[in-house]
């Protein structure tokens, strides 16, 4: 039997290891693992960008922009993408699907936004190549299952917006960051509407949390189908795309197979 492969995307790190200081395109092993178990092959998608100059302007105007460059910024970057899709293009004929990982925070300049005092570690090499993955995917319609920071630039990418630091904007008594740095936490989201996430989940489903970001506006297309007690939303699906799934949590920290079951599904049938 033919294993289908997907792409998944993946950190771009300066790492340490051996005698050796890189950097590095890195993903962690939960979400190989359960990519395996789903019945599909994991193809590892390191950020690459077409037109470094373009990059650099954006990475300069970024460091310490004011309102008036938003609109510079914002325009280098549509530039940036554009050069970057027919690489993409070319590059997911490869892959019979698209899994976008999580990680830092996506540049708030990209939908219009200066930064918050809160907001940081953003990596635009990462921004630009993964949100003109998501486009092309959606142009192509191949399934998507996009989780934590890919929730947010599956969002992004379809012209929505975020939240840049939860607490600024909703007051309650959950912590979406968790007790610790790095440890996730249990959270109950309440699972209504579309069909990808309830096919996965209870209507209430406890699942493991990691973030201080969330969707503010949604993007084009986007229906929210899950939503955290203080209304954080948490999941969002598209309707009328074969498979485009966005989780805030973190299935792969849970070992949680369903929505990895549910995105192979799409491509296998």
């Amino acid at each position: 039997m033919l294993i289908k492969s997907v792409g998944l995307s993946t950190y771009r790190q300066e790492v340490k290891w051996s005698r050796w200081d890189m950097t590095a395109s890195l993903v962690g092993y939960d979400y190989i693992d359960l990519v395996v178990t789903s019945g599909l092959n994991a193809v590892l998608l390191p950020p690459v960008i077409t037109n470094p100059t373009d990059l650099e302007s954006l990475v300069r105007i970024a460091e310490n922009a004011t309102s008036d460059e938003i609109s510079d910024f914002q325009l280098i970057f549509e530039r940036l993408i554009n050069s970057t899709k027919t690489y993409i293009d070319h590059l997911l004929d490869s892959v019979a699907g698209l899994i976008l990982i999580g990680g830092e925070d996506v540049c708030p300049l990209i939908y219009g936004q200066l930064p918050n005092v809160n907001t940081g570690h953003w990596n635009l090499a990462r921004d630009v190549f993964e949100i003109a993955l998501v486009r092309v995917s959606m142009q192509r319609d191949l399934p998507i299952l996009a989780i934590c920071r890919g929730h947010q630039v599956l969002n992004v990418a379809c012209g929505g917006t975020l939240i840049q630091h939860i607490p600024d904007r909703i007051v309650g008594n959950i912590d979406h960051t968790g007790p610790a740095s790095g440890q996730e936490f249990n959270s109950e989201v309440k699972v209504d509407g579309g069909k990808f996430a309830k096919n996965a989940y209870e209507s209430l489903s406890l699942v493991k949390c990691f973030h201080h970001q969330a969707i503010d506006e949604l993007g084009s297309g986007l229906i929210t189908v899950a939503l955290s007690q203080d209304g954080v939303i948490e999941a969002v699906e598209s309707e009328s795309h074969k498979f485009v799934l966005g989780l805030q949590w973190h299935p792969e920290k849970a070992g949680d197979l369903k929505p990895f079951d549910e995105f192979a599904k799409a491509i296998i049938d």
